[in-house]
């Protein structure tokens, strides 16, 4: 067995986890979060129905797919230094959304 396997992850939060996959996306969840991560859908699936929690590399790839969004959703305490770095990573999404509507409308 694999350490990632074995590994259990303290102060997991799996309701936090499968409300931040349901709100990322709606409809298809599984199929989406599999394209996103590279997660099997059948996994997924296991998370979202409470069958099964992410292993370290798993939790590995979410955090690489959507950063501190997702780690201040399925690790609640830390929060409080998650905060800036999604506001950071928000303001970013916006200046290249910005930037991207210039270059259109040029």
């Amino acid at each position: 067995m694999s350490a990632s396997k074995s590994c259990k992850v303290a102060n997991l939060d799996m309701e936090g986890v499968v409300r931040f996959l349901f709100a990322a996306f709606p409809r298809a969840t599984a199929q989406h979060t599999e394209a996103v991560t590279g997660v099997s859908s059948g996994t997924v699936e296991n998370w979202l129905r409470g069958r099964a929690k992410p292993s370290g590399d798993h939790l590995g790839a979410m955090v690489d797919a959507f950063g501190p969004a997702f780690v201040s959703a399925a690790f609640p305490s830390t929060r409080q230094w998650t905060a800036p770095l999604i506001a950071r990573s928000r303001l970013a999404e916006i200046a290249r959304e910005l930037s991207a509507l210039a270059e259109a409308a040029e």
